[in-house]
């Protein structure tokens, strides 16, 4: 069986490298043959994408669809589609139309809710996005993977084989805090993810100046981007794959701020799951799944009004004890669904119970069975 990956985005993408790249190994070990198709190189779209000037980022999205109509060459070559997202970032799914004609194993893998417009879409670009998008892709499709129940019960007005995966991190990798050795001083409190996230973050300005004049403590930013908080201590740490978990685990808090708006409800939570895995306590916005990850004061903490945020923030804050023991709490509650580990079966199951080969296989016992049905009635 051999499997054609379409990622939205190269493997330096948590998207990707999450939801495709990390079940790479599992599936070689069912002999399952694949090629992954990222739009460009890592440091091709490091250099393009990850930047505020507009121009790189049309370039960006003018080489996508150019490498993406050449890519439509190879479709017909494989059992099955998997398309993780989309073939392009904007517009109709034109593309994905013209793999179904030539081939109709399709997979579709969708962890975000595009169907709903995000707050920070503010720009000229998302005027180009197709909200119905998800919709149209999950018609052509045999089956869907969605990362939360959300989106889930979205896309199955259009797909009813739908099953839900989380975005999950490899237990192997995200190893534990040491809560003993401490570099700083101060109490770091940290939120790692993308440019266009930093403006939930932006929402706590206020609660982390109150932080500020009564603790010692630094907002740690891990990003591609960062922003200023005026008196506040803020950090900046480029996001790099091969700091990543280092940084983690360099977090005494971690954070995830969200609005409660309906393309916010399909976040993954991913943001928890990794503080979580590697041991670091959390306190988040009871927003879709996120409230699903954390049971507050069990492994975590929720916290909605600035009221709240400020109450629990200065409980982890002061108390050491207590952000061990949410810490190792939140570590072991996120082993038994979202970890590639816990998690690889199901992908797998996926892939081969919708191959081309299997739909064949299918067929032939389909005929067999009918001109035995035939067969019987002449005798008879």
């Amino acid at each position: 069986m051999r499997v054609l990956f379409f990622t939205i985005f190269p493997e330096i993408n948590a998207g990707s490298r999450y939801r495709v790249h990390k079940y790479l190994t599992y599936l070689a070990k069912e002999n399952i043959e694949y090629t992954i198709c990222p739009p460009m190189s890592n440091t091709l779209f490091q250099f393009l994408y990850q930047t505020k000037n507009p121009i790189k980022k049309m370039l960006y999205y003018i080489i996508t669809y150019l490498v993406r109509l050449k890519d439509l060459t190879k479709v017909k070559k494989y059992d099955i589609i998997f398309i993780h997202q989309g073939l392009t970032y904007f517009g109709p799914p034109i593309l994905e139309y013209l793999i179904a004609k030539l081939n109709k194993c399709i997979i579709y893998d969708v962890d975000d809710a595009d169907f709903s417009k995000p707050v920070f879409a503010k720009g000229l670009a998302s005027r180009f996005h197709d909200r119905n998008r998800i919709a149209k892709i999950s018609k052509l499709a045999k089956h869907v993977i969605v990362s939360v129940d959300y989106i889930g019960k979205y896309v199955e007005k259009f797909n009813s084989n739908v099953t839900v995966i989380p975005t999950s991190i490899d237990a192997s990798r995200y190893t534990s805090k040491n809560y003993v050795k401490k570099n700083s001083s101060s109490i770091i409190i940290g939120w790692v993810g993308t440019a266009s996230g930093l403006i939930y973050l932006q929402t706590l300005e206020e609660v982390m100046q109150k932080l500020s004049k009564l603790y010692d403590i630094e907002l740690r930013i891990i990003s591609s981007h960062s922003i200023k908080i005026p008196a506040v201590k803020v950090v900046h740490r480029m996001w790099t794959l091969e700091n990543e978990i280092r940084d983690l685990q360099s977090v005494d808090i971690g954070i995830m701020p969200l609005p409660n708006t309906e393309f916010e409800k399909g976040k993954g939570g991913f943001k928890l799951i990794q503080y979580m895995g590697v041991g670091v306590p959390v306190v988040c916005s009871p927003v879709g799944v996120n409230a699903e990850i954390v049971t507050d004061g069990t492994n975590g903490y929720l916290a909605d009004a600035k009221d709240e945020w400020f109450e629990k923030l200065s409980l982890l804050i002061e108390d050491k004890n207590l952000r061990e023991r949410l810490g190792r709490k939140g570590r072991e509650s996120i082993q038994d669904k979202f970890t590639v580990e816990a998690n690889a079966a199901k992908f797998v199951k996926i892939i081969l119970s919708n191959s081309k080969s299997q739909t064949i296989n299918e067929k032939r016992k389909s005929e067999k069975k009918n001109a035995g049905q035939l067969s019987a009635l002449f005798v008879q």
